[in-house]
């Protein structure tokens, strides 16, 4: 089974005849020229028209003179059909007309704000926002595909498209990224088709004509078309073709040559196109995936070490001489063993020195036991004030960058908020807040 759709079209169970067609021909790689039939063998078409709902549990999608045809393994492997787009869909353009002005892609939320005015599937006129067709996410694809030409805006980034946008409220914003519903023609309109068994959706909206625009349709039939594709793949991602272990014949996107090729594969050798990782917006959550890594975030450390050597030192802090610098610290098993245990004293240094302007550098008169630093033997004296004044610049830059990210100044209320708890009893769940706050990453079960 290549593909699974529900059948909401007819009060016993049935699904329009058009959708049904169309959404195969898109798995199996743009072959709109197959047909629709009730036997596994191919035989004789349907007689059904385009808007005709058809009322069987199981039907069968035959391309001619290729019984063991290639299908698209995912939306990005899937090449947009150019100047291929089935009839239905290319005559809902002629009711667009062209937009009255364009605007830069900096305002493209207003553009559609001002085009839709209201959701255009309920009608409403609160609560609005921008949903998009073709998804932000699949740029790379869009890109590929050269769907730009199709844009009112083409030289904006495709987020930007205008008629690659439309306002929707937030709820059915949310249901239509989930895939729970689709835009696509019947009897020569734009309707909703609810692909999931929501009541509410189906009772509310299921085959209803969205709302007008102030230009006719609005948004563009390429992008439509796109958005259905990569709604119908989604109810491929669960079949027994998708779950096989055999060797299929797949057509898929090959980076290497930019085409797309036909190959008898396993379907997990498919490579995986445009994958990306997540990137949190949280400054504390990027905090911890540096620290996941100490390798790496040492190897960074010691670049900007090097970094701040060749530059020039700021008129406050006087330069050290090439010939007095070290390549590193070395501790004492009596420094390492008190920082180990002395966790309260180590954690209220390291906020003191965090929350401190100015930069910590041994001065040539601070005393150790009473005793002059001059009295004492300190060989290291300038190895420790470069040290401290590398740190001292680090820490500078590092808070600056954490306050140009932290928008919602959500790192400066947990270190005010540390300087005041470090001294204090807490209960676990405070304690949890307070090493985080101080860089240590809590794991749970």
């Amino acid at each position: 089974m290549l593909l699974q759709l529900c059948a909401f079209d007819d009060t016993s169970g049935g699904i329009h005849h058009g959708t049904l067609h169309a959404a195969s021909a898109i798995i199996a790689n743009n072959r709109f020229d197959g047909y629709l039939s009730e036997t596994r063998a191919p035989g004789v078409p349907l007689t059904a028209l385009h808007n005709d709902v058809l009322l069987l549990d199981k039907y069968y999608f035959h391309v001619p003179d290729d019984p063991e045809y290639a299908v698209v393994p995912t939306f990005r492997h899937w090449q947009f059909p150019h100047n291929r787009i089935p009839q239905s869909w290319t005559e809902l353009g002629g009711s667009t007309r062209a937009p009255a002005a364009t605007a830069a892609h900096s305002d493209m939320s207003f553009a559609v704000r001002l085009r839709d005015s209201k959701c255009r599937v309920s009608g409403y006129l609160e609560g609005l926002q921008i949903a998009h067709l073709c998804p932000q996410a699949e740029e790379p694809w869009a890109n590929r595909n050269e769907m730009g030409k199709f844009a009112v805006n083409p030289l904006a980034q495709p987020g930007h498209w205008i008629n690659n946008a439309l306002c929707l409220r937030a709820d059915l914003h949310f249901a239509f990224d989930q895939r729970r519903f689709v835009l696509l023609p019947k009897s020569d309109k734009l309707v909703v088709h609810v692909l999931e068994a929501s009541r509410e959706l189906l009772r509310l909206y299921h085959n209803i004509e969205i709302q007008p625009s102030t230009n006719g349709l609005g948004v563009g039939v390429a992008f439509l078309f796109s958005r259905f594709a990569w709604t119908i793949f989604n109810c491929t991602t669960n079949t027994s073709f998708s779950r096989s272990t055999d060797r299929r014949r797949l057509a898929f996107y090959n980076p290497a040559t930019k085409e797309t090729i036909n190959e008898t594969i396993f379907m997990s050798d498919v490579p995986k196109l445009d994958e990306s990782r997540s990137r949190s917006q949280s400054p504390k959550k990027r905090l911890h995936s540096n620290r996941s890594d100490p390798t790496e975030r040492r190897e960074q450390d010691q670049k900007g070490c090097e970094a701040l050597l060749r530059d020039p030192a700021p008129a406050s802090l006087p330069r050290i001489p090439k010939r007095k610098r070290e390549s590193s610290i070395s501790l004492s098993s009596d420094d390492v063993e008190e920082n180990t245990h002395d966790f309260t004293r180590a954690s209220r240094e390291a906020s003191e020195s965090l929350s401190s302007s100015r930069p910590f550098i041994c001065d040539s008169q601070a005393t150790q036991q009473g005793q002059p630093c001059e009295e004492q033997s300190c060989p290291d004296v300038n190895l420790i004030s470069e040290a401290a004044r590398i740190q001292a610049l680090r820490e500078e830059a590092l808070c600056k960058e954490r306050k140009s990210s932290d928008v919602n100044n959500v790192y400066e209320e947990e270190q005010s908020w540390l300087e005041k708890a470090i001294n204090r009893p807490h209960s676990a769940q405070s304690m949890t807040r307070l090493l985080e706050a101080m860089g240590y990453e809590i794991l749970t079960d």
